[in-house]
């Protein structure tokens, strides 16, 4: 099947229903009379509104929503407690990324103080850009991409600043531990790369650093990627997180969308078109503006499309995959049995389950106990057995679910599993 001929068919195949049509409108800055129009005639309608509430939450759209709701004639016909519930989630995020930026400058002038440049990633960036209402566009984190040398060195300063380190990464992740301080909301995730080292979507983003520019993002000019090095990024961590989970989907998707929309005059599309060829990046990457052009009206050059579809993206995957990892609230079944750096076979997904079940004494050791409370190893091993055996049961109560999730988990990782080969 041909991109146009695939075009045309996806949206009508997929059978939305009303709460998700809503959500696919709300994910984007503005609408179009048509659009508006649509989102008029769902909203006199008979909609779910807890589940528009619910998807709308999954999906970090609440703000969005309330956006678009609040500006549309036939608002006065949306539940009352659904607007307060979505009017308190914009209002708590404008406070909370209002927090966000205020650490931010702290942070970036101590950075500068110690000779560590930064370039600023994902929300940081975006929220000062591309989204202007600070209150639209959630983040979770601050993310801040480091040479790899100097990830230590601004490890250190932050904590000159009062910040510790949450949890622990291994030495193949692309961030050092997450970072936050007392009284804080931040967490702050310092960037050696963007993706794992292991991963098979690791590439050198040396070529990163030589094309940033500046912003004045939180009152300082600051380092940001150029719109084709933002648009490959952005991509990746969509693609990325589709491994699992839908969660959070469309919002990515969005950032995408809005990215290519607020850039659409800027965009080099040959550069951009050269660098995912350079990086072999072709398959996660079509497979992406793809999904932005067809849900969201992103401006994608026609020509990069064309050149960027995969030849195993077929009519079945691609409905399959939207449906399960894009559209869906819910996680994939066997989620929990599966590493997230590890590709698809069915005998890794096995290996990896027996794991799971029965991990090393060294591994229970490190994660269960703590300088303040030792627990005897066979406890562990009874506890962790009885964790495991229920994400099994979990799975084996839905084989249908679980088998179909697995060739979604197959397709996603053929894109790109044999681009070194």
């Amino acid at each position: 099947m041909t991109l146009a001929e695939q075009s045309a068919s996806l949206l009508s195949k997929l059978n939305l229903s009303p709460e998700e049509r809503l959500l696919l409108l709300c994910a984007r800055l503005k609408l179009n009379d048509s659009q508006r129009d649509e989102l008029v005639e769902l909203v006199q309608g008979a909609l779910r509104w807890d589940q528009v509430l619910y998807k709308a939450h999954w999906h970090q759209l609440s703000p969005l929503m309330y956006h678009h709701l609040r500006d549309i004639d036939a608002a006065p016909g949306v539940p009352d407690w659904i607007m307060e519930q979505l009017e308190a989630t914009y209002k708590l995020n404008a406070i909370r990324n209002l927090h966000f930026h205020g650490e931010l400058q702290t942070v970036l002038n101590a950075l500068e103080a110690g000779n560590v440049p930064v370039i600023l990633l994902k929300g940081a960036a975006l929220s000062g850009s591309v989204y202007k209402d600070m209150g639209l566009r959630p983040m979770a984190d601050l993310d801040l991409l480091v040479r790899e040398e100097q990830g230590d060195s601004a490890q250190n300063i932050l904590q000159g600043l009062g910040f510790t380190p949450v949890g622990s990464t291994d030495q193949n992740h692309q961030h050092l531990p997450g970072m936050t301080r007392k009284g804080s909301l931040v967490l702050i995730e310092v960037h050696r790369h963007i993706e794992r080292r292991d991963s098979g979507l690791h590439f050198d983003i040396s070529g990163f650093w030589s094309r940033t520019e500046q912003a004045n993002i939180a009152k300082k000019d600051v380092s940001v990627l150029s719109p084709e090095d933002l648009l490959i990024h952005l991509t990746l961590n969509f693609y990325r997180d589709r491994r699992f989970r839908s969660a959070a989907a469309l919002r990515q998707l969005c950032d995408v969308a809005e990215v290519l929309k607020f850039y659409r005059d800027r965009m080099r599309w040959q550069l951009f078109l050269d660098n995912v060829n350079e990086y072999q990046l072709n398959g996660p990457v079509g497979c992406v503006l793809y999904l932005a052009r067809e849900l969201l009206d992103a401006p994608v050059d026609p020509r990069v499309a064309q050149e960027l579809w995969p030849e195993n993206f077929d009519e079945t995957q691609i409905e399959r995959f939207l449906r399960r990892r894009v559209i869906d609230t819910r996680e994939w079944v066997a989620r929990s049995l599966v590493p997230a750096e590890q590709e698809y076979s069915a005998s890794m997904i096995l290996r990896s389950a027996f794991r799971r079940l029965i991990p090393s004494r060294r591994y229970l050791t490190q994660s269960y106990n703590s300088a303040s409370q030792r627990v005897p190893v066979g406890f562990l091993y009874l506890m962790r057995l009885a964790q495991g055996l229920r994400i099994l049961a979990r799975a084996v109560r839905r084989p249908g679910a679980m088998l179909e999730d697995l060739a979604v988990d197959r397709w996603h990782h053929s894109l790109y599993r044999n681009r070194r080969g």
